[in-house]
């Protein structure tokens, strides 16, 4: 095989480095340095059953984990990373014990909400019309329910999650079995994700850039949130996808929108491929809303109620409505989104791509933006690195700032400064990527035929 360009550049880091032995080693002894920043993150986090009286200690943490995650990520890209990294299953292992450390931590306020739903299900309750704080219900609170959030909301979640909820109460009726349903679907997860790497032509170590993030650690093995399955059913559609099975990944799909209805802005790229797979998709998602239907509207408007009431860290969604007031805002997000969409879509990118693209943009869009929301963009990045998406995983480390004020004021309220710390980076390392490609776009369009 002729040397190529790649070849010799990685020659000249032997020569600077030492030889190829001695490179290998110096770089595992990185990978365990930055794997026991990631390790203190979650024994620190393991060890206390609040972590609110300690937000600078977790902002500590939370960075230093971040730091050796980074260079993880940077090892998982090189083509040697499977001799660096060794045998795929003792990670895989990794990941599932730090997850399984972390599971007696005391989860978000969501998960209350998660038991709450099951339970009133359980009795014969819709969810959709009854909200935690509906008199008819009052027979049925106990001393957790005090935690949940927004009891004047009926639910904002869809079917197939409501769906989960009743599951896990006839389970059992507790925080930790809505926590450990929800640690094996994320572990499931990065299983297929590590499958879906080595389709693609990947070493299965490229899962690590998700399983490994303390942003994903946090979302799913310390506070619990259920968007472990709406990505647990992306995965799996991706994977259906590699293999061209369409009409398995537009069920997958219908469930992942049943589970977290931002999956919708992917029916797209499916009914762009088959306008058959796509309403086979359809169907199935709105099959899921059977159980509720006595609901009719219902089954939206809490959603659409809490998505105009509240705003947090959105990046373009607040300047649209500056300019262009409230409605206008709206119009324009999503024509952007719209946009955004075609665009990929003419590109005929990938599903992976057009998913890491579009969903990307959705959270740039979006008035909410809570910090598990990054995980939706950074299942895919793990196949398809962005160092941008990278960076702003590091940058949530300014989302706790709210805890802290909470601490102190009683009331949960996000800085004003925290928007532009949060965005900042981000927008910095995305600008060094566009012109890196430019720049390499160049390169290849002027070299000699």
């Amino acid at each position: 095989m002729p040397p190529t360009e790649v070849d010799f550049s990685q020659h000249c880091v032997w020569i600077h480095m030492g030889s190829p032995d001695t490179q290998t080693r110096r770089l595992r002894t990185g990978c365990l340095i930055a794997s026991a920043g990631i390790a203190a993150f979650v024994a620190f986090c393991a060890a206390r059953v609040d972590l609110t009286p300690h937000v600078r200690a977790y902002q500590i943490f939370y960075a230093i984990a971040c730091a050796g995650f980074v260079s993880l990520v940077w090892i998982v890209q090189r083509p040697d990373c499977e001799r660096i990294l060794g045998n795929w299953v003792w990670w895989l292992g990794a990941c599932v014990a730090l997850r399984v450390a972390l599971f007696h931590a005391v989860p978000s306020d969501d998960t209350y909400r998660y038991v709450w739903e099951g339970r009133i299900q359980a009795h014969g309750f819709n969810p959709y019309i009854h909200a935690p704080d509906a008199p008819q219900l009052a027979h049925l609170r106990g001393d957790a329910w005090a935690s949940i959030n927004h009891p004047d909301y009926a639910t904002i979640y869809p079917p197939l999650a409501q769906l989960v909820f009743r599951g896990i109460a006839r389970l059992s009726p507790s925080i930790y079995a809505a926590n450990a349903v929800f640690l094996l679907l994320d572990v499931a997860t990065v299983i297929l994700l590590g499958r879906w790497a080595a389709i693609r032509g990947h070493p299965p170590h490229r899962a690590l850039s998700y399983a490994l993030c303390p942003l994903v650690l946090a979302a799913f093995a310390l506070e619990g949130h259920l968007d472990s399955l709406m990505l647990l059913l992306l995965a799996g559609a991706g994977l259906a996808i590699e293999r061209d099975r369409l009409y398995l990944a537009a069920v997958l799909l219908a469930g992942a929108i049943a589970a977290k209805l931002v999956a919708i802005v992917l029916l797209g790229w499916l009914a762009v491929r088959s306008w058959r797979a796509a309403l086979l998709c359809l169907t199935c998602a709105a099959a899921t809303c059977w159980p509720y239907a006595s609901a009719g509207t219902d089954l939206v408007s809490s959603l659409v109620r809490f998505a105009g009431e509240s705003q947090v860290l959105g990046l373009l969604y607040p300047v649209f409505g500056k300019l262009l007031g409230a409605t206008g805002g709206r119009v324009a997000s999503v024509l952007l989104l719209l946009g955004v969409a075609l665009w990929s879509i003419r590109r005929q990118d990938d599903f992976c791509t057009y998913a890491a693209v579009v969903i990307g943009s959705l959270i740039l869009v979006s008035p909410i933006v809570h910090f598990w929301y990054l995980s939706w963009v950074l299942l895919f990045v793990a196949l398809r690195p962005r160092w941008c998406w990278i960076v702003l995983a590091a940058s949530m480390v300014f989302y706790v700032e709210a805890r802290q004020v909470g601490y102190r004021t009683g009331t949960w309220s996000m800085p004003s400064w925290v928007t532009f710390a949060f965005y900042a980076p981000f927008v910095l390392a995305w600008i060094v990527e566009l012109a890196g490609q430019m720049t390499a776009r160049r390169r290849t369009q002027d070299a000699p035929p």
